[in-house]
């Protein structure tokens, strides 16, 4: 059913593996879960790296995926749970939109959008016990009515005309 309802995971927490969906591919994932991806070495490796538009990414849990990774644009990723991991979701595309995603990871970034990836909209997500909930690196992103608490640093900003507005940031370190 367009990948609805799915587990994708290791039965051996020593075993490593990836998930990667490469540039022309089509991708859906709906109320899913990835656990178990990726591992840290030498230059990392994500556990989940999207390098396609995808048709749907919403309501899935991503437990102690390494990183998340969106190389693509057009993107809506949505009502995920992404917990335990590295890293939360990092961004290096443009025009993506992350709505209403939970995201604490207990060591990395929550959200990263990375340099000369514009236009992203990060709206309504919680944000916490992250090493920073939330860094922008890039141009005009709409950053509004998220909550970001508990983290190690709550927003990290060093990019221009960005929209901010309307989020709660309280209790990071």
């Amino acid at each position: 059913k367009n990948g609805d309802g799915s587990l994708i995971n290791s039965t051996n927490r020593n075993n490593e593996f990836g998930f990667a969906v490469d540039s022309g591919s089509s991708f859906a994932m709906t109320n899913s879960q990835l656990e178990e991806a990726g591992w840290d070495s030498p230059g990392g490796n994500a556990g989940l790296k999207m390098n396609t538009t995808l048709m749907s990414f919403n309501n899935n849990i991503l437990s102690n995926v390494y990183r998340t990774i969106i190389y693509s644009k057009d993107n809506v990723i949505k009502n995920n749970v992404i917990k335990d991991g590295w890293y939360g979701v990092d961004i290096k595309g443009s025009n993506n939109t992350l709505d209403n995603n939970t995201v604490f990871t207990d060591f990395g970034d929550g959200i990263a959008i990375f340099p000369g990836f514009n236009g992203n909209n990060i709206l309504n997500n919680n944000l916490t016990s992250n090493g920073n909930g939330l860094i922008i690196s890039s141009s005009s992103n709409n950053i509004t009515n998220n909550t970001l608490t508990y983290n190690s640093r709550g927003l990290y900003l060093s990019g221009n005309n960005n929209l901010i507005q309307n989020n709660t940031i309280f209790q990071n370190a």
